[in-house]
């Protein structure tokens, strides 16, 4: 009789324990600003973000469409660490860091101007 009391209070401990203890965590927003090597802003037309979480090597979010510059990435769980690599005509323009640990932040991002030969 003792012993099933036992075994079935460690049940209900192990059972009742991680859904009591299980907090919801929260989420925030990083808006990109993306400017050329001379602070004008870069058209949105063939932007692409990649956000790494971590210092993961899998993205953790991939913005292939971006329509307006601040570019918004939200649903981001807060207390981590963010790598935003912007690409601009698939190549690699710049990174950007950002240790989210309130509801929203800010960033801004220079892609070097398209270098050239001139004769």
């Amino acid at each position: 009789m003792f012993k099933t009391g036992v075994f079935l209070l460690a049940i209900a401990f192990l059972i009742f324990v991680p859904i009591s203890s299980y907090q919801e965590q929260g989420t925030g927003t990083v808006d990109i600003t993306v400017m050329s090597e001379n602070g004008d802003r870069v058209t949105p037309d063939n932007l692409m973000v990649r956000v790494y979480q971590d210092f993961d090597s899998v993205p953790f979010k991939e913005i292939a469409t971006v329509t307006s510059i601040p570019i918004v990435v939200d649903s981001l769980p807060l207390g981590h660490k963010y790598k935003f690599e912007v690409y601009m005509n698939d190549l690699y323009g710049d990174a950007a860091f950002v240790d989210l640990q309130k509801t929203h932040d800010a960033v801004d991002v220079t892609i070097k101007n398209a270098g050239g030969l001139r004769l």
